[in-house]
């Protein structure tokens, strides 16, 4: 009896995080801009406005993201995994971001060559990636 193999396309596994984990400057600006993000979601202030949602009236895969990250780290996690489920996989990744940021040389090279080679042996970004399309869909189904 024969083992059927499921092909994965080679592109599944091209890391998403590694090529902005290369450049520290990077980091320090996404850490930053998400930082005032949640400081303004905190405070109850909405300066971003979702293009998708305002051009054509449809939530995007993000939305709502910030307002339930913002949830989680004021402990409300049931509300916020009912907002957006992949919040804490995003907050997570904010967390981590920032502390690889401030890593010493040789630990930060090592850490962003280790998460380079995670993300081309598994295809973990993608599968995340995927994950949050999938959800999105349904989001939108029950809408409809």
């Amino acid at each position: 009896m024969s083992r059927s193999h499921i092909h994965i396309p080679r592109w599944f596994f091209t890391p998403v995080l590694y090529p902005h984990l290369r450049n520290r400057r990077m980091i320090f600006v996404l850490s930053t801009a998400a930082a005032l993000y949640m400081a303004s979601i905190w405070n109850g202030l909405t300066f971003w406005v979702c293009p998708i949602k305002a051009s054509i009236g449809v939530n995007c895969p993000g939305c709502g993201l910030g307002k339930a990250i913002s949830l989680l780290i004021r402990g409300k996690w049931q509300l916020a995994l009912a907002t957006h489920l992949f919040s804490p996989f995003f907050l997570l990744a904010l967390i981590l971001f920032t502390i690889i940021g401030f890593l010493p040389y040789h630990s930060y090279d090592k850490t962003v060559q280790w998460i380079f080679s995670m993300e081309k042996n598994t295809g973990i970004s993608a599968f995340l990636l995927l994950g949050i399309i999938f959800y999105w869909i349904a989001r939108l189904l029950q809408v409809l």
